[in-house]
Parts: structure tokens; C-alpha cells; sequence
């Protein structure tokens, strides 16, 4: 009888995984168009699989004119049991093709994401402060 739950055993075990999938855990933080409206950046948070895990926030660029996406970087961010608001995560553009991201963590260095969109092609620097 054993024998005849074996073949079952690879399609549970792969039911179980993707039920802990990394999308299915991701929800949107805030997206910001930029100033000419060409692009649009977003934050989005990834709990954890526990509850006392890491989470993590993952920034992505959109063109606008063609729908595409890119995800440009994913780093962790202490949590402390209070959500995050935008103190937590900023985003700001400081001009068409440039912004930045600010992570803050209670009790936590400062990290800073800087994204910089040249001939069309995003991309971002992960550095300590803001």
C-alpha cells in the first residue's frame, strides 16, 4: 500500500513549495511615476515564511510607453511588528531619469537604493545610508 502513495509523493512535495512562493508572499508598497511620466517605480514587501523571518522589499522600474518591467534590487529590511509606512521605505525621483529609495529600519543603518535609467536601460546601486 505504501508503494502506491510513492508517485504522489514528488507532485505534494512541489504543491508545497509553490504555495510558499516568493510571489505569493509579495505584496505592493508604492508605486511613483516619474516627472515626465515616462517611468514608474515601485516598492513591494516579501514577508517571511515565519513569523519572526527576515522581510524584504524589492524595488522595480516600469516603462510606461512599452509595459515592461524590471525588478533592481531586493534587500532585506528589519522588521519590528509594526508595518511599514513611507518613513520606512521612501521613494523619491530627482529628475526624469534618476531616484532614490530610502530604507530605514528601526535601530538599523540606513540603506539606499539609487536608481539611474540611462538610454533607456535602468539601473540601481545599493549603498549604505540614504
Amino acid at each position: 500500500m505504501r508503494r502506491a502513495y510513492r508517485p504522489a509523493l514528488p507532485l505534494l512535495a512541489a504543491l508545497a513549495l509553490s504555495a510558499c512562493s516568493e510571489a505569493s508572499r509579495e505584496h505592493p508598497f508604492e508605486t511613483v511615476k516619474s516627472p515626465g511620466g515616462a517611468w514608474s517605480l515601485s516598492a513591494s514587501v516579501i514577508d517571511p515564511w515565519f513569523p519572526q523571518g527576515p522581510h524584504f522589499v524589492v524595488i522595480a522600474v516600469r516603462d510606461e510607453q512599452s509595459g515592461v518591467s524590471k525588478r533592481l534590487a531586493k534587500t532585506d529590511l528589519a522588521y519590528d511588528g509594526v508595518p511599514f509606512t513611507k518613513q520606512n521605505i521612501g521613494i523619491r525621483w530627482i529628475g526624469d531619469t534618476q531616484a532614490l529609495v530610502c530604507l530605514r529600519a528601526t535601530d538599523r543603518p540606513d540603506k539606499g537604493v539609487r536608481i539611474l535609467i540611462k538610454d533607456g536601460k535602468p539601473g540601481a546601486e545599493l549603498k549604505p545610508g540614504c
